[in-house]
This record gives structure tokens, sequence and C-alpha cells, in this order.
């Protein structure tokens, strides 16, 4: 009996265990194709396998959906840049929406991603260029109308002003190349190194000039510590000692003038320092014209450079005011007027010029330095206090007389000198500047 159960049991527990497609196919009983009717041997028999593509079709929308919504997210732009590059025709409906998506939501990244691949320039670069450029011609006129209201221009305070001006507008030029986002090399690297050049020739004759003062002042200080000698010992011999040292610093007063008349005339005159009405318009046409702007500044750092550098060679060397610089500095005046800024400021400057060499000169080339000119009249007073006094066989006693003169005339060498001597500092380190200049701007665009 147990023998017998045992299978009966057995074939039970298979019958709930086993699957109700199988159980229902089991329990059909079994017929042939001869059985069946005559309609239904004409019917192919129906597939009762499971269908893995039904059971399948809910996952694959669960998929599509997630990518549909996941296609609605905003993408940076360094990725949607990515998948733009590689993606296959078929999907660019969804990378359509994802740009859509993505320029709505990020329009800053997106924008600063253009700039980074070379795409067109953002409203905010070309106002922050706009107001670059005109902070750089504000402070241009604003120098140039502080220079020419302090008045003597031949000065050397005046001098050291102009040295200061001009050294400060270069080295605001050369910050601005940055901010301009100009391409590499090209012409307008060309056109500042003509400027620099230009520069860089004048500032050397402006030095050559200081030389010759240099050489004169050295001269007349010799001629000073004669004349503390005779004021101890009013000898003959020490007269005669005082008068060579006189004639001396005379002769190299002399020297010095000639020595700049032929400096000016072979290395100043070819620079062409006169300015240019039409490069005034030019500068004002293409201010925000040429290479995103900097021609414009260049042409305004040249006509002030221009203006500044015959102030320093008119003093420090030998200048004299062109026939036709009145008329042309009138007419500019009066299209200054309606145009403003810096232009206006140049032309009032350069009228300034004319106007006080045409007073201290008349015209005629020669050292106009304040400085230099009252040290030479020191050294003829003295010169004329000590023949008076050798004349009458005396020394003036108390304040007056060769003391006085001889301490007036150490007072003017100790300005001139000092004044001078910061005045090459300046056109130094000026040079240093064009010199850095020149090679940050080549490295810039090397690399």
């Amino acid at each position: 009996m147990a023998a017998v159960n045992t299978p009966r049991s057995l074939k039970t527990r298979a019958e709930q265990t086993e699957p109700q497609h199988v159980k229902s196919f089991a329990s059909t009983p079994t017929r042939t194709r001869r059985d069946l009717p005559a309609a239904a041997r004409t019917q192919k028999p129906r597939d009762t396998t499971p269908n893995r593509a039904a059971e399948a079709e809910p996952a694959a929308n669960a998929r599509q959906q997630q990518r549909a919504t996941m296609a609605l997210l905003p993408l940076p732009p360094p990725l949607l840049a990515i998948i733009t590059l590689l993606s296959p025709q078929s999907h660019s409906s969804s990378l359509l929406a994802c740009r859509a998506g993505a320029t709505r939501a990020e329009p800053a990244s997106l924008s600063q991603f253009q700039q980074c691949c070379g795409g067109g320039e953002g409203g905010g670069v070309e106002a922050s260029e706009e107001d670059a450029m005109n902070a750089f011609f504000t402070s241009l006129a604003r120098g140039l109308d502080e220079l020419g209201s302090a008045g003597g221009l031949s000065s050397l305070p005046a001098l050291l002003r102009a040295a200061a001006l001009l050294r400060g507008l270069h080295s605001q030029l050369t910050l601005m190349v940055g901010q301009l986002h100009l391409p590499p090399g090209g012409r307008w690297l060309d056109e500042y190194m003509d400027e620099t050049a230009r520069l860089w020739d004048a500032c050397l004759a402006v030095k050559l000039g200081l030389a010759s003062v240099e050489r004169y002042c050295a001269a007349a200080s010799c001629a000073a510590s004669a004349l503390d000698d005779w004021l101890q010992d009013p000898s003959p011999l020490a007269t005669r000692q005082v008068m060579r040292a006189i004639t001396a610093s005379r002769r190299e007063a002399m020297a010095a003038e000639e020595e700049n008349r032929a400096l000016a005339d072979a290395r100043i005159a070819p620079l062409s320092l006169q300015l240019d009405e039409r490069l005034l318009l030019r500068a004002t046409d293409a201010r925000l014209t040429g290479f995103n702007g900097f021609r414009g500044l260049l042409y305004a750092l040249h006509n002030a450079s221009s203006l500044l550098l015959l102030i320093l060679a008119s003093g420090a060397v030998s200048c004299a005011a062109a026939p036709g610089a009145g008329g042309v500095c009138a007419g500019e005046a009066a299209g200054a007027e309606d145009a403003g800024g810096f232009m206006a400021s140049i032309a009032m400057l350069q009228q300034r010029v004319v106007a006080e060499e045409a007073a201290e000169s008349g015209g005629a080339p020669r050292i106009r330095m304040c400085e230099f000119r009252c040290a030479r009249a020191a050294v003829e007073a003295v010169r004329e206090e000590v023949e008076r006094a050798a004349a009458a066989g005396r020394k003036c006693e108390g304040g007056g007389g060769v003391k006085d003169k001889v301490e007036e005339l150490k007072a003017w060498l100790d300005v001139l000198r000092t004044g001078t001597d910061s005045l090459v500092c300046q056109i130094d380190d000026f040079l240093d500047d064009i010199v850095e200049g020149r090679k940050e701007l080549s490295d810039l665009c090397s690399h």
C-alpha cells in the first residue's frame, strides 16, 4: 500500500506545482488532425508560447519616458557642444530641444562658452570695453588740462609732469590691450611697435639734450666753488681762477645751445612732432572702430605724445615753433569746441606752448628750460660783481654784492641739478616701460 500511495502523492504534488498553461494543455484530451472539423483543418495552429516582446514593451516605454524627461533638463554648455558634435542625425530633434532648454536655463554660461569658442562678443564685454576707452580719453583730457593750467611749460616741474603723463598714457594703453580682445599679431601690433619706436627715438634725443645741460651744470658748479675760495681770499690769483671758471661755464652753455640745436635738426625734426589736424579727426572717427577701438586709442596717444614730446624737446633740447603752428592750432581749437574731450585739451595746450615760445624767445631756437636760463643769468650776474670788485680792489662785504650772487647761483644750480636728474630718471623709467610693453605684447601674440 505504501508503495502504491507514494507515486500518487508525488503525482498530486507535481500537479499542484506545474504552471497553469501546462496543466490546461495536459488536461485537454489528445486529438488528431482528422478529428478536427474541415474549417479548423485549414487554420494554422495557434502559437501558445509566451510573447517576450509584449512582456518587454512596458520596460521599453519606461526607458523612453525617462529619456524624454532627461532631454528636457538643461545641459551645461560644454557638454551640449560635445553632444552636438558627436550625435547622429536621428537625435537632432531631441538635441535641439536640449539646446533650447539650456539656452533658457543658463544664458550667461552659454554666452561665455560662445566667447571662449570664438563666437560673437556679448553686450557686457562691449560695454566694459567702451567704459575702459572712455576712462582712457577722460584721463588723457584731464592730464592735459592740468598740465596747461599749471603754467610755465618750460619749467622743470612742468617737464616732469609732462614726462609722467606720457609714461602713464603708455601704461594705460598697454593695459587696454588685454581688455579689447585683439587678434594675435596683425596690423595693430605693427602700429603699436611703430609708435613706441618713435617714442623711443624722441626720448633718447631728449636725454642727449639733458646730458648737455648736466655738463653745463657741472661747469657752473666748478665756478661756484672757485667763487667760495675767492670770498675767503680775494687775491689776484683767485680772481683770475674765478674768471677762468666762469668763462668755462659760459663756453659750456654756448656749446650746449649749439649741440642741442644740431640735435633738434638731426633727431627731433624727422619725428614730425607737430600735430596734424587730420590725425585728430581720424582719432575721433576711429574711436570705436579699428581693432575694437585700439586704433582710436593709438591715434590719441600719437597726438598727445607728440605734444608732450614737443614740450620736453623745447625745454631740454632746442625747438622753435613751426611757422604755421598758430593757424593750425586755431583751426583745431575752432573744431575742438564742438568735439570736446581730449581734442579740445590738445588744441588748447598747443596754443599755450606756441604763445609761451613766442613770448620768451621770439621764435629763436634755444634751450627754453627756465632753470637753465636762470642759472646762466646768475653766472653772468656773479661775473659782473666780481669784475666790479676786482676793478675797485676790494671785496664786497656783508650780505650784499658777490656773496649774495654766489648764494643765488648755488640755489639755481641745485634746482637745475636735482630737476635734471629727476627728469632723466623719469625718461629712463619710461624707456623701460616701452621695452617691457613691447615684450609683453609680443609674448601675448606668440602664446
